[in-house]
């Protein structure tokens, strides 16, 4: 499939420039891994096929004398775990005429591969685009994970930062590790519990990296922790200490009232190197997973970091961050890390899926009737990204065909979805090996079987 944009509004007299900013996305191996069809493409994970057309005429196209680089701002995306972006490293104009790239700068020619020759189809359905934006309906301060004296945390495996304990300034330093786990800890701040399994030596391991020092950084790594003590387990680092005071828990959570997908736009000002953290969650922590402390659950996303990062570049007017090749499910967000006091002016919630006409509107007597509805209408919004995806949240978001057979009567009463259907029937045919058996999932990636079970597919 190929997607055509018209650029003639952005033409100018003179020079023109054509410049492009790709992710990895569905390409990432490491969360995708080829199911069928290996080509050699698959080397690749980022392509870029291109032209300009001009009264049906190609006169420019991707090929020899493109510069490409790898230095710019985006550190890693991943349509899971989020954007990690370093303001840093822009570079004004790159995609203006006039710029002139040097490998000093990180730019290299670009290089051709001739790995396949597709067949190109225009893409049948709109594109993705903004639906709305909320503001903030509340701004919660969660309590600390471990209130008083006790410096701890716990963290999940494989997270794209490590657990950091740092003591308050003035208060001593980590005297004693009262508690170290790598594998399936549980229960309460301060008191935590082994699981099924841990690491034996993991405690010593700690106490090597964190006493006697007021701040230490432990990585919730199988590598660090010398093996992996509970293989195919989802598992966290949790870590309590004793002899100094947490330094001061900078969070704020907030509620946008409603969970869509999409992501936030932040505005903030502060120094050049100041990182704000953006975790995304579905709901508040809540019994029996923990206290109504006001801090945020993610225990349902799964292995789903759902986490961006900004590093701003100190511009003293103020920067605007929105990712650029991810999405969340969401309704609140926890910042971390903000310069300055947050307020509903420097946060928006982002909501954005297939443009897709409403079909319906829907009013009764009874506030649960409607209730009902608006949030299958919300649901089934959030779950039209170029297919019909089970999830917007967790690590999935993929074409089930269970789901999709089951809910396609109700997304026909609410959206116009005739060309959706469509272009996901092509889908699922082109993912037809030759006997004709289909997968659990269409796009084929990451879960299911093919054959898929019948009741299923």
């Amino acid at each position: 499939l190929y997607f055509t944009y018209d650029v003639t509004a952005l033409l100018k007299a003179g020079p023109n420039a054509i410049g492009a900013m790709l992710g990895i996305g569905w390409r990432d191996t490491t969360s995708f891994p080829v199911r069928f069809f290996p080509s050699p493409c698959d080397a690749h994970p980022i392509l870029l096929r291109a032209a300009l057309v001009a009264d049906g005429k190609i006169v420019a196209a991707t090929g020899d004398g493109w510069q490409a680089s790898s230095a710019g701002p985006i550190k890693s995306d991943s349509v899971y775990n989020g954007e990690i972006y370093d303001a840093r490293d822009e570079q004004p104009g790159w995609n203006a005429p006039g710029f002139v790239p040097t490998p000093a700068m990180g730019w290299q020619p670009a290089s051709s591969v001739s790995c396949f020759a597709p067949k190109l189809t225009p893409t049948p359905i709109p594109d993705i685009t903004v639906q709305e934006t909320r503001n903030p309906v509340r701004f919660i301060v969660p309590t600390a994970p471990c209130p008083g004296s006790i410096l701890g945390g716990m963290i999940a495996e494989n997270a794209n930062h490590n657990l950091t304990l740092t003591c308050a300034p003035g208060t001593g330093v980590i005297t004693d590790i009262t508690f170290a786990s790598f594998g399936t800890p549980s229960g309460t701040c301060g008191s935590y519990e082994h699981g099924t399994c841990s690491a034996l030596d993991a405690m010593a391991r700690v106490k090597a990296a964190c006493l006697n020092k007021a701040s230490c950084s432990i990585p919730p790594t199988t590598t660090f922790f010398g093996g992996d003590p509970c293989s195919k387990q989802a598992k966290r680092l949790a870590v309590s200490t004793t002899g100094c005071t947490p330094a001061a828990d900078r969070r704020v959570v907030v509620d946008f009232g409603e969970n869509l997908s999409g992501w936030i736009r932040l505005r903030v000002r502060g120094p050049a190197g100041t990182t704000v953290t953006i975790r995304h969650a579905e709901v508040l922590q809540h019994p029996p997973y923990g206290p109504a402390d006001g801090n945020i659950y993610t225990g349902n996303l799964r292995s789903a970091l759902a986490t961006d990062k900004y590093t701003l570049r100190g511009d003293p007017n103020g920067e605007v961050f929105e990712p650029h090749f991810t999405y969340h499910g969401f309704q609140f967000v926890e910042i971390a890390g903000y310069p300055g006091t947050l307020t509903a002016d420097n946060i928006t919630q982002v909501h954005f899926r297939t443009e897709i006409p409403v079909r319906v509107k829907f009013n009764s007597s009874s506030p649960i009737l409607n209730a009902i509805q608006f949030r299958a209408l919300t649901g089934q919004g959030s779950n039209l990204m170029s297919v019909p995806t089970d999830c917007d949240q967790r690590d999935e978001r993929l074409g089930w065909m269970g789901d999709a057979g089951l809910s396609a009567d109700t997304f026909a009463i609410n959206y116009d979805i005739a060309a959706f259907q469509d272009n996901y029937l092509q889908d699922i045919a082109d993912a037809q090996p030759a006997d004709g058996s289909l997968p659990d999932v269409v796009p084929f990636y990451r879960y299911g079987n093919r054959p898929a079970d019948v009741s299923w597919s």
